[in-house]
């Protein structure tokens, strides 16, 4: 966020929904464990992450088709101060402003012909058209300290409760 210290941006995969998350940390206060909605995935014995913000990314008709967990790539943000993320399964690139609203979805190259693949094999029948993306848009969570919204926030940490 510019502001002197750079932050750590990790991509990953939520286990609890087999779908893409991205991680902020303060570089001086990286700790604990990931939210999770069921017990199944609450790691037990550590105390609730220490994360500024915890987004989970949907998954697309194509990973799921795919069977495959998928998984964010985080990468450095651009000089234009945006953070691009890289799904690794579906190839989409999703492009974040530092307060981790989502400002763009690019439908690649990977992520068309695999879509188009599998429409042609008759396991997806969804359209790459503006309405698609804006779904994904639309979709993606993010955690406050207590619950998921749809709304761009940062974690508080004065009211988890995990």
């Amino acid at each position: 966020n510019n502001d002197g210290f750079p932050e750590i941006i990790l991509g990953g995969t939520n286990n609890g929904t087999d779908g893409p998350c991205l991680v902020v940390f303060d570089p001086f206060n990286v700790g604990g464990s990931s939210p999770q909605e069921t017990e199944d995935y609450r790691l037990q014995g550590f105390s609730p992450g220490t994360e500024l913000y915890y987004l989970r990314l949907p998954r697309t008709d194509v990973d799921i088709i795919l069977n495959a967990r998928e998984v964010a790539i985080a990468k450095k943000p651009l000089k234009n101060n945006l953070i691009p993320v890289v799904m690794q399964q579906s190839g989409l690139e999703y492009y974040f402003d530092f307060k981790m609203e989502c400002k763009s979805i690019i439908n690649t190259d990977v992520f068309r012909q695999r879509h188009g693949e599998k429409k042609r094999d008759g396991y997806v029948n969804s359209t790459l058209d503006e309405d698609y993306f804006n779904r994904l848009q639309d979709n993606i969570l993010y955690y406050n300290g207590v619950s998921w919204t749809k709304t761009p926030t940062k974690v508080n940490h004065n009211v988890i409760n995990r």
